[in-house]
């Protein structure tokens, strides 16, 4: 129950989860306005690398690497607006069977969710780029759970961003040498998605990608170079390849410094 310091738990003002901001301690747990902190990974080995959205119906998919023995994993988690988790869950098929799934990256803008990741194995050898649109349960609604997997050559780390008014997803891929570009399309229904194309936007150095929707079908690119960071702006609008990065637009620095922070 609640305390003098508080109210009765018959108070009509009680919740069993805090969602209103109204200046009262609503769940008794002596916090006004706010959430005591949750364990969403709760799981066995060491939880990095995080990411969240917010679903269209106001719940909170988180997904994150999970270390398991010397492999990752990619583990995902649903959280509702009453702070209520569900089960921990994979993205794809491929995700759940690879030898390790990593980089975890999501990102959504109305109905459209998207998830982009790295799945590496030693039996059979191979390193890629794997993408999925996802449904509201936070799994893939590609057919049999699958993801569009991207040929790239030793992918390091990966970023997505979605574009739901014009119906485009922009993932850029780190690999050590370079920073490449694959763009999808994309519709609320997912119906008509599929891969545009790949381009390789930085020669030298590549790392630490972050991309954002500057609508209307650009995206902001920004990524770590041989000669510092660097930025620019991708036109996704067009089939036609290659994607190229243009000069940056007036203002463009205080958006760079948004897109590294990762707050989008």
């Amino acid at each position: 129950g609640c305390t003098g310091a508080t109210y009765t738990a018959k108070d009509a003002r009680y919740e069993p989860f805090e969602k209103k901001c109204d200046g009262v301690d609503n769940d008794c747990d002596g916090r006004v306005d706010a959430w005591a902190l949750q364990n969403v990974s709760n799981t066995d080995g060491g939880s990095t690398r995080p990411a969240a959205v917010k679903l269209s119906n106001g719940s909170v998919l988180v997904m994150w690497d999970r270390q398991t023995g010397n492999a990752r994993k990619l583990t995902e988690r649903l959280v509702s607006p009453d702070g209520t988790q569900g089960p921990v869950i994979v993205p794809s098929t491929s995700a759940s069977v690879s030898e390790t799934s990593r980089a975890a990256a999501l990102a959504a803008d109305g109905a459209e969710v998207w998830a982009a990741w790295i799945e590496e194995s030693t039996t059979p050898v191979y390193r890629r780029v794997m993408v999925a649109p996802l449904g509201s349960d936070g799994r893939s609604v590609l057919p049999s759970g699958l993801a569009y997997s991207v040929s790239l050559s030793q992918p390091t780390d990966v970023a997505i961003a979605v574009d739901g008014t014009v119906g485009r997803v922009l993932v850029a891929a780190a690999t050590g040498s370079t920073v490449e570009l694959v763009a999808f399309t994309s519709s609320t229904t997912f119906a008509d998605a599929g891969q545009l194309g790949l381009n390789p936007v930085s020669a030298g150095e590549g790392a630490d990608p972050r991309v954002a929707p500057a609508g209307g079908g650009f995206f902001w690119l920004a990524y770590q170079a041989s000669g510092g960071a660097t930025q620019c702006l991708v036109d996704a609008r067009q089939a036609a390849l290659p994607m190229t990065c243009s000069t940056p637009l007036p203002g463009f620095k205080r958006i760079q410094q948004t897109v590294f922070s990762g707050v989008f």
